[in-house]
């Protein structure tokens, strides 16, 4: 018979190796521990031989299998390089500018896609940063596939997530692809894991370069030297695009898109005229947005459009990053991604000093 340590050494050695160098090497030497006491076995009591040649047969033949699925980021600058042609191939598709590969994010990326291989939760790495302050990227797509090489898989990752086509309200989901031609994002970075069941994972994290005042702002037509004058601004075109905003900040993190707040804009209003009085609004005031839960967030801003300055407040509101609601430097974002509302409602009033304020409710 073949001794089966010998055996197990140039299986371990030569036919699997470890993908990379790392813990993963402790299993080989117990599965080498095994089969060397297994010999020691069949010399003290042969009786038990038999059994024995099986038992640490089956070991053999797993241990393979079972380090391969260890859990892993896996490293790759050439799947990595054509993760981010890919996305710029199809930006080119729809005339949105190329992004810039952001290398420095590439490794948390890869290490936000295996925390969610190891749960097998899409996106919990990210949900986990938000809910603790910690949110760093604007948005983010995640896909998986039970193909182990990286080329098909991120050719299909791609492919899938830009099939979902533009949001037509028809209901369907189309986050991926809102994030992929998104053109206010200047930079990705993709990364992938291996899962426990053998499944690769790929996170691919979409950020955008902070406002500067040369970039054109909403409220800016072409050919007019500035902005557009607060008193042209109905208050319906602001209702949308205060809605649609929102949404495509709750898109980026796959949340599910608020409707609007039927009824609510009255109750805003006098909310606003309250905060333009310099004074906050009384119970009595507050009595009009009911005994559900909500969520109130309030922006006084001057200078611009006010779609500009619309813009300006939601910026600095995701720039402050989630935290406990009731933390007044994070309640403003924690309200536009909480899971627990579905609806909003935008208002704004000019004062006589020109100050505007932007009154929007969650609920």
């Amino acid at each position: 018979m073949w001794p089966l340590a010998p055996i197990a050494t140039l299986l371990t050695r030569f036919v699997w190796k470890p993908p990379f160098p790392s813990k993963d090497n402790r299993m080989t030497d117990r599965v080498l521990a095994v089969s060397r006491q297994a010999t020691l076995l069949k010399t003290a009591a042969p009786t038990h031989a038999p059994a024995a040649r099986t038992w640490v047969g089956l070991c053999l033949v797993l241990a393979p299998l079972l380090l391969r699925a260890a859990p892993a980021v896996l490293p790759d600058d050439a799947a990595t390089k054509l993760c981010v042609d890919l996305i710029n191939q199809r930006r080119a598709l729809v005339g949105a500018p190329p992004l810039a590969r952001w290398r420095a994010g590439e490794a948390p990326a890869a290490e936000e896609a295996l925390e969610d291989a190891r749960s097998a939760s899409p996106h919990a790495a990210m949900r986990r940063q938000v809910a603790m302050g910690e949110r760093r990227v604007s948005a983010q797509n995640e896909c998986m596939s039970s193909d182990a090489r990286l080329d098909p898989m991120i050719r299909g990752c791609i492919s899938s997530m830009w099939g979902e086509g533009p949001d037509v309200g028809d209901g369907r989901p189309h986050g991926h692809y809102v994030n992929l031609s998104n053109p206010r994002y200047t930079r990705v970075a993709c990364g992938f894991a291996r899962a426990p069941d053998g499944s690769t994972w790929s996170a691919q994290d979409f950020a955008a370069e902070e406002e500067s005042a040369s970039r054109p702002q909403l409220g800016t037509p072409a050919g007019v030297g500035g902005p557009l004058p607060v008193e042209q601004i109905p208050m319906s075109d602001f209702e949308r695009v205060c809605l649609e905003r929102t949404n495509r900040l709750r898109m980026g993190l796959h949340l599910a898109p608020f409707s609007e707040w039927s009824g609510a804009a009255t109750c805003a209003q006098i909310l606003a005229r309250a905060y333009e009085a310099g004074r906050a609004p009384s119970p009595e005031e507050k009595a009009c947005l009911g005994n559900q839960s909500w969520g109130l967030s309030v922006c006084r801003t001057d200078g611009g459009g006010v779609l500009q300055q619309l813009e300006g407040c939601i910026g600095q509101a995701v720039r402050e990053g989630s935290g406990p609601p009731s933390d007044p430097n994070h309640a403003d974002y924690a309200y536009m991604v909480s899971p627990d509302f579905s609806q909003e409602a935008c208002v704004y009033s000019v004062g006589r000093a020109g100050v505007t304020t932007i009154v929007r409710v969650f609920r």
